[in-house]
This record gives C-alpha cells, sequence and structure tokens, in this order.
C-alpha cells in the first residue's frame, strides 16, 4: 500500500507554488489604474496630424500631435475606454493639463472638454488589492 503522505506533500507544494505566482502577478485593474495615472500626470496640447492603429503595437490606437512650437509628440491610447480615438479627428486642436484626465478640444477658438480617458480602473477593486503593491514594487511590477 502506497503512503498516502507522498501525494500530499508534491501536491501542497505545488499548491504553494501557484498561490506566490498568483500574488506576484499585478491583476489587469492594478495595470488599468497605473494607466489612469500616468494618463494623468501627462501634459500636451497641439493639431493632430495623424491618427492610426499601431499594428506593430498590438492595434494600439496612436494619435501624432504637432505643438505650437513644431515640436511632435505621439499619443498612446491603449486600454482607454471612452472613446477618445474615435471622437477626434485630423486637423482637431486638442489640450490636456496635467493633473486631470479631462480632454479639451478647440471649439471657435476657445478649449471645451470633449472627453475624460478612463482606462477601466475600478478604484473599489484596487483598495482591497493595496497589500499587494510592496509586493509588486519589490519584483518591479509597478
Amino acid at each position: 500500500m502506497k503512503n498516502p503522505r507522498n501525494r500530499t506533500i508534491p501536491l501542497l507544494f505545488f499548491g504553494a507554488f501557484i498561490l506566490v505566482i498568483y500574488f506576484c502577478i499585478p491583476s489587469t485593474n492594478f495595470h488599468n489604474c497605473t494607466w489612469n495615472e500616468d494618463f494623468g500626470k501627462m501634459k500636451f496640447e497641439g493639431v493632430i496630424q495623424k491618427k492610426y492603429l499601431d499594428k506593430s503595437n498590438h492595434s494600439t490606437p496612436t494619435v501624432v500631435l504637432i505643438d505650437f512650437q513644431n515640436n511632435m509628440d505621439t499619443l498612446d491610447l491603449f486600454g482607454e475606454d471612452t472613446g477618445v480615438y474615435e471622437a477626434i479627428s485630423l486637423g482637431d486642436t486638442i489640450k490636456k493639463p496635467s493633473g486631470t484626465r479631462q480632454m479639451l478640444k478647440m471649439r471657435n477658438n476657445e478649449y471645451v472638454v470633449f472627453k475624460t480617458a478612463e482606462f477601466g480602473c475600478d478604484s473599489t477593486k484596487l483598495k482591497k488589492e493595496e497589500y499587494l503593491f510592496g509586493v509588486y514594487n519589490l519584483i518591479g511590477n509597478d
């Protein structure tokens, strides 16, 4: 007769391994909230010169702006789910101040809010994951 411990110990190690992996891989919500925060810190203003789905980068919605000093800026809208990409057109003048996710569009020579960029962050769910942030930072998943 086989000893039942011979099966139990490998199963426990396997279960512990799966739990470690589960807690070390950030949730999709964590990444969405990170994108929300990063986008909020961005600042840009310019005229849309090009708008395309970047096939070399998983068909990421991408917008190319030329600012008023003739500098080119590329805006990656991966994960944005309120339709900012669809709401803008070539030749539109857009602006986004730092510290907000509100996007402004030039209409009749003044900027008006036309969209607030959202990346699917559930702040309630993120609050429940807060105890994992130290693990994410430790292994470089921030």
